[in-house]
This record gives C-alpha cells, sequence and structure tokens, in this order.
C-alpha cells in the first residue's frame, strides 16, 4: 500500500482545449478579487453596468475560442461580438496558465459603450486565465495598482 502514490498519475496541467473550445463564453462582469463589478473611474453612470447584466441586461459580449494544443499549448483564433465585433488570434499554456490574445480585426458598432471600451483592453492586456468546462477568468493589469478579470459563463441556449 505505501506504494500506491508511485503509481499514480499526477497532472498539474489543464485540459485548456476542453475549457476554451466548443463553447461560446458570455461576459458576466468585469471583476477585482471576485468582487461584482468594478467600479471604473471613468464609467459613473450605473445603467452601463446594468446594462451588461447577464440575466436582465440589454447588452452582451460573447467570445468564441477554436485551437489545437501542442505539448500543453494551445494556440487558435477567436471570434467576438457586442458593441464591436472582434476576431484575433489567442493562445494559453496549460502549464504555467499564460494567455495571451491578439485583436486583429475589430468593427465598432456603438462608439458610446464604454464597458465595450474595458472588454477590448482586457483581452489586450491579458497575461493570464483560471478556468473550467463552466467558468473562465482572463486576468489582465488594469493599472500599477489593480489587477482586473473578465470573467465569463459558458452561454446558455433558451429554451
Amino acid at each position: 500500500m505505501t506504494l500506491l502514490p508511485l503509481f499514480c498519475g499526477c497532472n498539474d496541467t489543464d485540459d485548456v482545449t476542453s475549457i476554451f473550445t466548443g463553447k461560446t463564453w458570455e461576459l458576466t462582469f468585469i471583476t477585482e478579487n471576485g468582487k461584482h463589478w468594478y467600479p471604473f473611474p471613468d464609467i459613473t453612470d450605473s445603467n452601463a453596468y446594468e446594462a451588461y447584466d447577464f440575466i436582465t441586461g440589454d447588452k452582451r459580449f460573447t467570445i468564441t475560442f477554436t485551437g489545437v494544443e501542442k505539448e500543453n499549448v494551445i494556440d487558435g483564433e477567436f471570434t467576438a461580438s457586442g458593441s464591436a465585433i472582434l476576431s484575433g488570434t489567442w493562445r494559453a499554456n496549460a502549464k504555467k496558465n499564460t494567455f495571451a490574445c491578439h485583436i486583429k480585426e475589430q468593427r465598432v458598432i456603438d462608439a458610446d459603450d464604454k464597458i465595450m471600451a474595458k472588454i477590448i483592453d482586457g483581452l489586450s492586456r491579458a497575461v493570464s486565465y483560471k478556468g473550467d468546462n463552466d467558468n473562465l477568468f482572463i486576468h489582465y493589469p488594469y493599472n500599477e495598482k489593480v489587477n482586473l478579470r473578465l470573467a465569463f459563463h459558458v452561454k446558455r441556449k433558451v429554451q
């Protein structure tokens, strides 16, 4: 019995293919340390945040990732839509939990949507991720003192 741990496999990497691909992710909120919406200093209108409420709001941001994993690193492409249409490339490292996103095409639909500007900024500055099959957090530095997370849930189809 004492040899049993020697025969058990140890896996300290994420299944990045399962986490990122095969589903559509919908923004839940942008947060700091697990709190609800981060209060951006330049967005003082509470309606801007309420519009993105994933249950009652009338604005959505969704993103879909495709890619191929090789040696714990997945490279691929993404498409996203909301008040802007985005596409580009991305990479995630399953061992280091690093994440990078490069927006190659961007078409803004609503230039007055300040939350959308924060989403684009977050994706562009992303450095790491945490997630599973139901929740995804993309981390990025907002300023010298604050690190934020784009929090996503799997988009559910309305029956």
